[in-house]
């Protein structure tokens, strides 16, 4: 069995994250490590076994600051991952117990793989699934924007064919840049329909505060001027890509993106629970629509 690195950035996240972790020992896969990494200054390992949550697979990390934000938090995490294999998973989300077993023997054919996943309340009520309208195979990564549309913490790839870290510039969607470094490596991933990861909305949490896909929408306009940048980039040719019509599609993306940054900022004045994705989702069928 193949080892696989399991990366928790973890910031005051004593409120969730012993059910981050209890979604990994539940997991029918069992060769794994955690790197719960600290952001905050915790005793994260007192804090869990204190919770009688011990085990010999989780390890204990920390960036060193408090509020480095969490692609410090996961470059720490891979500059100490054994596995070749990395899998991401925040604090206040979970796995579903088959997701490593699903995914890591098709890990071993795709160098990432992408799952759908269930964006949920912090109770647990599901709100959405995003990913499950697409069959099961690789897919260009020109299109996988189309397909995953909502946080990219849930894929898994192999790290000895996609050699990438987090930008640290970036405080907020550090994952949406860098799957666009991924693409440079590859010219498709593999995407499973079956949802395998929880996606919980914490509105009270440090994303929530300065991402407005997770309901805060003081913050749109630090969302749109880093998606801005990101188009930016693209235009002036930052990033390569293994597959050359991967950049049309991702700008494509990227604008449509911000336009549901605007919609979004209108439905949340009259719906505070209003999610980033079926702002996106209701552009898409429109431009279906006029397409027709």
């Amino acid at each position: 069995m193949q080892l696989v690195s399991v990366i928790i950035p973890a910031y005051r996240a004593q409120a969730t994250i012993q059910r981050a972790v209890n979604s990994l020992l539940a997991q029918t896969y069992p060769h794994w490590e955690a790197l719960i990494v600290a952001d905050d200054g915790a005793d994260y390992r007192t804090f869990l076994e204190s919770q009688l949550v011990r085990d010999d697979r989780i390890h204990y990390l920390a960036t060193g600051q408090v509020g480095a934000g969490s692609s410090r938090a996961r470059n720490v995490g891979l500059s100490q991952a054994k596995g070749s294999i990395v899998a991401f998973l925040d604090a206040d989300d979970e796995f579903l117990p088959d997701k490593l077993a699903t995914v890591v023997p098709l890990v071993q054919q795709h160098p990432l793989v992408s799952c759908a996943v269930a964006i949920c309340t912090a109770s647990g009520e599901r709100l959405r699934v995003v990913g499950q309208e697409t069959a099961a195979g690789p897919v260009s990564t020109a299109r996988y924007f189309e397909i995953n549309v909502s946080t990219n913490s849930m894929v898994v790839l192999d790290r000895s064919v996609i050699s990438c870290t987090f930008d640290e510039a970036h405080r907020f969607s550090d994952d949406l840049e860098f799957m666009f470094q991924c693409f440079a490596f590859i010219g498709q991933f593999y995407h499973v329909p079956t949802v395998l990861h929880k996606y919980y909305k914490q509105p009270q949490s440090v994303t929530a505060s300065i991402n407005s896909s997770h309901n805060g929408s003081d913050f749109n306009v630090d969302c749109i001027r880093f998606k801005e940048k990101l188009i930016n980039r693209l235009q002036t040719g930052y990033y390569t890509f293994a597959d050359p019509t991967t950049k049309a599609h991702l700008l494509d993306f990227l604008n449509l993106s911000i336009e549901a940054e605007f919609l979004l900022e209108k439905r949340l004045a009259t719906q505070p629970n209003a999610l980033f994705e079926e702002a996106i989702a209701t552009l898409v069928t429109q431009r279906q629509m006029q397409g027709l």
